[in-house]
């Protein structure tokens, strides 16, 4: 009973962020037919896919692995920003070389593997690439969210997300913008949340390791 009074706070605030971040993932997939040809959800749905699938499996192993050990530190005081930047360097270095094939070779690649019809799809991988990316290499910080207590500005994060969202679609209808101008915006509109979790988790570490450095 007292483990549940002491972890409702994550319960109460992941439940509705994991709610919004399934209806961020399913936004475009509705937007889409009602503003481009229908074709364009296939092309926006195999190119997330395709880098969803190793991005979130990198990201998953790496959560499993950091977790215990950034854990253990905190509850020990001890610092922890010398092992996250080493951390956050090796993830760097393993997205760089595909974020730079993806975004240079990203077309022809998707000719050669999917065929003639999925060139768009590889074009547009180029481009979510970039946020698959900073998901990555997030990673680390993500974790150390419910360590932190952060989960109602995690929850505020993916409000904001969502309503980027919104906005990014509106701004295409409103304007005709083209569907590759249109996923330009909306990835930089997903990084921005990135870029919010990044910020706060920061401040939070130097707030905690100026703490126990006293």
């Amino acid at each position: 009973m007292v483990n549940m009074k002491k972890y409702f706070h994550i319960v109460k605030f992941r439940t509705p962020q994991n709610i919004l971040v399934n209806l961020n993932s399913m936004l475009p997939l509705i937007v889409m037919p009602i503003i481009f040809d229908a074709h364009y959800v296939g092309i926006f749905a195999l190119a997330r896919t395709v880098l969803m699938l190793p991005g979130n499996l990198i990201a998953s192993s790496v959560g499993d692995v950091i977790y215990p050990k950034l854990n253990n530190a905190i509850n020990n005081k001890n610092t922890i920003s010398r092992d996250l930047i080493k951390i956050t360097m090796v993830l760097i270095l393993i997205g760089i070389i595909p974020l730079c094939i993806l975004f240079f070779w990203g077309a022809k690649l998707f000719l050669f593997v999917f065929g003639d019809q999925w060139g768009v799809a590889g074009e547009l991988s180029g481009i979510l690439v970039f946020w698959i990316f900073f998901n990555l290499i997030n990673k680390p910080l993500i974790v150390l969210i419910p360590m932190f207590g952060l989960e109602r500005k995690f929850l505020f994060n993916s409000v904001i997300n969502s309503l980027l969202g919104i906005v990014c679609f509106l701004i295409t209808k409103e304007y005709d913008v083209t569907f590759m101008k249109s996923m330009v915006i909306y990835t930089l509109f997903l990084i921005i949340p990135q870029i919010f979790i990044m910020i706060t988790v920061c401040i939070k570490i130097k707030s905690y390791e100026d703490e126990i450095k006293v």
